[in-house]
């Protein structure tokens, strides 16, 4: 059986997967070490019509008007967008065919809001493609870091990437897709440490 990672990193509108909603989603699809895709999935947030119109993410600087623009699809539009992803790469019907989410953080972050995201699209088989653990790179940073950990001001992905040397691309920290790089690259440093 082939080990399948699936990179995620989720940008919301707050802290509460019940009351607040995703508004960019960026995955990287690893299979045995090799990345097969990479997708930047953004979306017009399922609370937006209950944002005030000056609202503005409070990471990353999105605004109302920002995810009312073409660039972001609908909710259902791009919850059927990661179906297709998903699909593509696991049998859900095989149990032993399924994703490790990896993330930064993602344990308690990207995965509530990734379940509630299928939940809120009426879809009851998250288990079928995501094994229930995480390969939380914060958790495996935090062990490895475990001695030099007083050292960091805090544990923030920039900061731990800082302390490896790793710097971002794209368009800068709190951006799915270059945190979810970003992280990858972690997640190799780690390896190597």
């Amino acid at each position: 059986m082939s080990l399948k990672i699936l990179y995620l990193d989720v940008e919301t509108t707050g802290l509460h997967p019940v009351k607040d909603s995703i508004h960019q989603m960026a995955l990287i699809v690893e299979i045995d070490g090799l990345i097969y895709a990479k997708h930047n999935i953004k979306m017009k947030p399922s609370n937006f019509n209950t944002l005030p119109d000056d609202y503005v993410t409070p990471v990353g600087g999105i605004t109302k008007q920002m995810m009312a623009g073409k660039d972001y699809v609908t909710q259902a539009a791009g919850y059927i967008q990661l179906k297709e992803i998903l699909n593509t790469h696991v049998n859900r019907f095989d149990k032993t065919d399924k994703f490790h989410i990896s993330g930064y953080c993602c344990q308690s972050f990207d995965t509530p809001f990734l379940r509630e995201f299928f939940s809120k699209n009426q879809d009851t088989y998250y288990g079928a493609y995501f094994y229930s653990a995480t390969l939380d790179i914060m958790i495996l940073a935090a062990n490895v870091l475990r001695y030099e950990r007083h050292l960091l001001g805090n544990f923030k992905l920039e900061t731990v990437c800082k302390y490896f040397g790793l710097s971002v691309a794209g368009e800068g920290f709190h951006d799915a897709m270059s945190d979810i790089d970003i992280t990858r690259e972690l997640y190799l440093a780690l390896e190597l440490a």
